[in-house]
């Protein structure tokens, strides 16, 4: 008879946390810029893989675990940085956006952040011949013939408008919405800007020979996710990104960034 009663109360109280998930599910959009190394689908239907998506799936299990709230994710895949930050203008209130954005004042106007989940370095990549352009050496930019290309609507653009403005003022810029990569490697007189991992990723699946050019990099860059204004999701991911020491000093965001990029990129990106 004791056993039967505890086996009910068992039964009882799993019942009631798993009507409790229901009554408190919700449901986010993510909106994602599909990018290899940070957010693609993943080998099995229905699953994503890289560093954001994974970050994404341990707040869903924060939020389940933490706030007995169970998430219902429904993901939307973006092909270029254009048409990802287009869509999250007019995206509903409960959406977050993953697309390794860059944190700027301006933006700021446009949409809440999330604390930063990534540092950046954006690299000044060109075909292995251009000789190495170095900013202590102004020779070295003397007659430079060069097309600059750089993701539309990215901060990118503004980096490459920088660097003709002040070296090449005759030069032409490109932006673009294909694969950067690809049509880098289509000219040896292009030259692009792009975020550190995905000049990683460029180099590991490209047979060109592509060159960094380390004096016109520039490091002050942090990513966070998006959200529209007033959302009320983003108090809850911030709380996750924030709370303790914050998600970014624990052991699960190492394993995440160790899962996905090499030790050099690592001592770049990583928030510390």
């Amino acid at each position: 008879m004791k056993k039967s009663y505890l086996f009910s109360l068992l039964v009882l109280i799993v019942l009631s946390f798993g009507n409790s998930l229901a009554q408190n599910a919700r449901t986010l959009n993510i909106y994602f810029y599909e990018q290899p190394l940070l957010f693609k689908q993943g080998e099995k239907p229905q699953t994503y893989a890289g560093v954001e998506a994974d970050i994404i799936q341990e707040f869903i299990s924060w939020c389940a675990e933490k706030k007995k709230i169970n998430v219902k994710p429904a993901y939307f895949a973006y092909n270029s940085f254009k048409e990802f930050y287009d869509a999250m203008k007019t995206a509903p209130k409960n959406t977050l956006g993953a697309g390794t954005v860059t944190i700027t004042k301006e933006r700021l106007n446009e949409f809440d952040y999330s604390a930063p989940y990534l540092k950046n370095v954006a690299v000044f990549v060109s075909h292995g011949s251009l000789n190495t352009l170095d900013t202590e050496q102004p020779g070295t930019f003397r007659g430079i013939n060069v097309t600059g290309l750089a993701e539309s609507q990215s901060i990118h653009v503004e980096y490459m408008k920088a660097f003709q403005k002040r070296y090449a003022p005759n030069m032409e810029i490109k932006e673009i919405k294909e694969n950067i990569g690809d049509v880098l490697a289509s000219d040896p007189k292009f030259v692009a800007y792009m975020d550190i991992i995905k000049y990683r990723n460029l180099t590991l699946t490209s047979n060109t020979y592509f060159k960094m050019h380390r004096s016109l990099n520039k490091d002050n860059e942090k990513f966070g996710f998006i959200l529209p204004k007033e959302s009320e999701w983003t108090v809850l991911v911030n709380e996750f990104m924030e709370s303790g020491f914050g998600f970014t000093a624990t052991k699960k965001y190492q394993q995440i960034l160790e899962k996905y990029l090499g030790y050099e990129v690592i001592r770049t990106v990583e928030i510390n």
